[in-house]
């Protein structure tokens, strides 16, 4: 469960991010719609109106780190925009019919990152370099450990603090 949300200026988030405080960002003024939902520390999933991605885009290279992951169910914000992070950049992933496509865009692209729905991850037709995979949600510990041991890049979870 998030634990945090606050409204917020584009200009505070810099500091709250690094300070690992602020769950859900939701910003006001011209971008009051768009959510930045940050979970775990620094996987940052985007969902952007239309008009508001080269703004927000832009914005987010202000504060990303090369250890951040900013990544979206829209994969054409990602790949249209992947050479201005100075991050890691990846595409999340809920459906087993997106397996294929991002099979085929992970051979063009080796920085990609995939954020997995757990389902998927376990599916039979799970074809994607597992160093470049985060998992989520996995909220069982057993589960945790043994999805970490197949050699994922990491696993989201709503139970981080009980681990």
């Amino acid at each position: 469960p998030l634990r945090r949300q606050r409204q917020m200026c584009i200009r505070d988030r810099n500091s709250d991010l690094k300070k690992n405080k602020v769950r859900d960002l939701f910003l006001t003024a011209s971008l009051k719609e768009l959510l930045i939902k940050v979970v775990s520390p620094r996987i940052i999933m985007l969902s952007l109106p239309a008009d508001k991605v080269d703004k927000v885009i832009n914005e987010l290279t202000n504060f990303l780190e090369p250890e951040d992951i900013v990544s979206s169910f829209d994969w054409g914000t990602i790949l249209s925009n992947r050479e201005k992070f100075n991050s890691r950049y990846g595409i999340l992933i809920d459906e087993e019919n997106q397996l294929f496509e991002s099979k085929a865009i992970s051979n063009l692209d080796d920085t990609l990152m995939f954020m997995i729905q757990k389902d998927i991850f376990h599916s039979r037709k799970f074809d994607l370099p597992k160093d470049k995979c985060v998992v989520w949600t996995v909220n069982d510990k057993d589960e945790i450990d043994n999805i970490l041991n197949t050699g994922v890049y990491g696993v989201v979870t709503d139970i981080g603090d009980k681990l």
